[in-house]
């Protein structure tokens, strides 16, 4: 019954900035998880959202761009 539940809403729950937030968790508990359940999938994840985060021009124009080093 959980199962299907979870499963249901999984695609719903288990997006990229979710699966980012998971895994820069500095609860001990979360990264001990972390540690055991990181996969490529999740990891191609990650990458995707810092993508998201570093697109020019800035989606707000009122805020300076950040250059990097």
């Amino acid at each position: 019954m959980i199962k299907q539940s979870w499963m249901k809403r999984k695609q719903l729950l288990e997006h990229d900035f979710a699966v980012t937030s998971w895994a820069i968790s500095i609860l001990p508990e979360i990264q001990y998880d972390i540690i055991l359940n990181i996969d490529g999938d999740k990891r191609v994840a990650i990458e995707m959202v810092i993508a998201k985060l570093h697109v020019a021009p800035n989606p707000n124009p009122r805020l300076p761009m950040m250059r990097l080093l």
